[in-house]
């Protein structure tokens, strides 16, 4: 799903409930930044957000997906990053439907 070995990406998200996934090596193997978050390094490659209990990665909420559905729907938030594609996030909900 991220073209290697996975990683959590801790404190991006301001959620909680919430944790973003990405490839542990995405800086090493030079993959292009995707997206930026405030006062935090450029997320490399393809990334993913699932839900989290502190123990167990979980289904997003419905208001969850809805919230990163939102987020992540334009590319305003790249505008700081140079060599930008086209964004790849992926939403894991039992609810949602491809």
């Amino acid at each position: 799903m991220v073209d290697g070995y996975i990683e959590p990406l801790y404190d991006y998200l301001d959620d909680s409930k919430a944790l973003a996934w990405g490839n542990e090596e995405a800086r090493i193997c030079e993959m292009r930044p995707n997206r930026k978050f405030d006062g935090k390094q450029a997320i490399c490659g393809t990334f993913f957000i699932t839900g989290d209990n502190g123990e167990d990665s979980l289904s997003l909420t419905e208001n969850q997906v809805k919230k990163y559905l939102e987020m992540f729907k334009s590319q305003t938030d790249l505008q700081s990053v140079r060599s930008v594609r086209h964004s790849d996030v992926r939403c894991i909900s039992s609810h949602s439907r491809s």
